[in-house]
């Protein structure tokens, strides 16, 4: 028996920094990414996606490390930007929607609210958190896809923007 697409059900504490994986909490369920707290005291662990979130949140943000079980993707995954120049905003961040970020050495970040320190950048390859980014050349994309590929090929949206 086969079973597509690749993932596994696992305790949240077992997955790697940067695993993509689903997490349901009372009214609904989420896309996330593993990441890593700022201290070792953090009990920061995870980066929602959507396309829901629990209580008033609006939009991915950070919180702490779910102690239950998760659906994990692994890294098994793919991020698709638009083409479209309508979906890009260069140099200068839009005022709503900016919530992912590339930088000129082609690292993929999410900027997010961080505590009373504004916000912050999520380094998605590596997970780690800073509050200042670490370039000073910025594209914005106005909508973005994470998408799974099956054993054929063909793909399926997890969660997006638009």
């Amino acid at each position: 028996m086969k079973i597509a697409p690749n993932f596994e059900v696992t305790q949240f504490d077992k997955l790697a920094i940067g695993d993509l994986f689903i997490y349901d909490f009372e009214g609904g369920a989420s896309a996330g990414i593993k990441i890593v707290g700022p201290n070792q005291n953090s009990d920061l662990g995870a980066l929602l996606l959507g396309p829901n979130f629990p209580g008033t949140q609006v939009g991915p943000h950070l919180i702490a490390a779910p102690k239950k079980s998760v659906l994990s993707f692994g890294k098994d995954f793919t991020i698709q930007f638009p083409i479209a120049p309508a979906f890009w905003a260069i140099n200068e961040a839009p005022l709503d929607n900016a919530w992912m970020v590339l930088d000129d050495m082609k690292r993929v970040f999410f900027r997010v609210p961080y505590e009373d320190k504004g916000d912050c950048f999520v380094d998605l390859g590596t997970g780690n958190i800073s509050t200042v980014p670490s370039s000073d050349t910025f594209a914005y994309p106005k909508s973005w896809k994470f998408v799974i590929a099956m054993d054929s090929g063909e793909t399926h949206v997890l969660v997006q923007q638009n």
